[in-house]
């Protein structure tokens, strides 16, 4: 068995599916999202969706079939694949049938979302129970599998961090305050939602604005499942990253974290923070 960071693997599972495709007279570049699950013997259970770009050039030898065009691949390339090692394996389950596919002209296969959801009564602040475990448990579910009830952004991680929070029972709040709308935080459809909602910095300030409650802790230790984590890449006071503690280590107290852009699911609190040589971080403790 592979041992991962001291952690025996016991299973890997690959899956994709097609994002886009753009044609031209020889070539078609087809975008696809890969989707790695990997089970660990401790029962951690994490995982990593990433966009890969693959190009396929028209065989000039033999370029027709009783299916249509042979295609083969010429480039593939991903600017967020951390493993090649994982890549490799993907790609011995899967070129095999994405050419397959190609041949049969399955280029239409684009994910696509329901923009309509159904949400209560947008009000003033109310009371509530944040249930941080519903929260964790919603951001694992769609840490790599989006849900089609809310629009998928380029950058999605705090939107994401929203769901799960409104799923933890926050609720959506509207005001006519057009001074600080920081206060208002709401989901209706892909054009109607705060940018509290979407927006990193927008969403600390809704809950510095008593939208929601929240206590600010020293280090990852003082989180519970549920709770937000903010990232500072350059430390420049521009922040840049949201994720939700979706698993805590029983034994070692680790934190796992879930999130969108790129998609990870129960990776370490500080996978992302050590990308990046001076990130800043804020733990954020959600108060039930």
């Amino acid at each position: 068995m592979d041992q991962i960071e001291g952690k025996i693997l016991k299973d890997y599972k690959t899956s994709f599916e097609y994002i886009d495709l753009n044609k031209a007279a020889n070539e078609l570049v087809v975008k696809i999202s890969l989707k790695q699950e990997f089970i660990f013997s401790d029962g951690l259970d994490s995982g990593f969706r990433d966009d890969i770009i693959i190009t396929f050039e028209l065989n000039n030898r033999m370029n027709t079939s009783e299916m249509g065009p042979i295609y083969s691949i010429s480039n593939i390339s991903s600017n967020t694949l951390a493993s090649q090692l994982t890549f490799d394996q993907f790609l011995e389950r899967a070129v095999e049938n994405i050419n397959t596919d190609v041949k049969n002209s399955i280029y239409d296969e684009i994910r696509t979302s329901n923009n309509q959801i159904n949400n209560e009564v947008i009000t003033a602040w109310q009371p509530y129970y944040y249930d941080g475990l519903a929260a964790a448990n919603y951001a694992y579910k769609y840490a790599l599998d989006y849900n089609d009830n809310y629009t998928w952004f380029t950058v999605d991680c705090t939107n994401f961090a929203s769901q799960a929070l409104y799923a933890g029972g926050i609720p959506m709040q509207y005001t006519n305050d057009t001074v600080n709308n920081y206060k208002e935080w709401y989901y209706r459809d892909h054009i109607l939602y705060s940018g509290s909602w979407v927006n990193v910095d927008g969403l600390y300030g809704a809950m510095q604005s008593k939208t929601m409650w929240i206590e600010l802790k020293s280090s990852s230790l003082g989180l519970e499942l549920g709770d937000i984590i903010q990232y500072d890449r350059d430390s420049d006071n521009d922040w840049n990253h949201t994720a939700i503690v979706t698993k805590i280590d029983s034994i070692t107290k680790t934190r796992y974290v879930s999130y969108h852009s790129t998609d990870r699911r129960n990776v370490t609190w500080d996978f992302y923070k050590n990308a990046y040589t001076n990130c800043g971080v804020r733990f954020i403790h959600m108060t039930r």
